[in-house]
């Protein structure tokens, strides 16, 4: 199975996996409940990843992460009922 990310977002992705061996991404719509714990992934920066925590919010002051998080991405979550902001382990 495969998790791709916007290109906007490669680089915070690449970079959190080298520095911490981990990395979080939030996903909406049918992407929010497509992985399940353990699933090992393929992504399109030629590394595999293994889920390791999904947290389901429906309200955006939940995000653990909200600081982080462009406006316009704020403005796509809200647009939807719930968010999971998932964990990737490096593997």
């Amino acid at each position: 199975m495969r998790i791709d990310f916007p290109p906007e977002e490669h680089a915070s992705i690449q970079q959190q996996l080298e520095h911490f061996g981990f990395a979080y991404t939030t996903r909406v719509s049918d992407e929010a409940k497509k992985y399940e714990v353990g699933y090992v992934l393929d992504t399109p920066l030629n590394r595999r990843v293994r889920v390791s925590q999904i947290d389901i919010f429906k309200d955006i002051k939940e995000h653990p992460y909200l600081n982080e998080l462009t406006d316009d991405w704020i403005k796509k979550i809200l647009t939807f009922r719930e968010y999971a902001v998932i964990k990737l382990d490096l593997i």
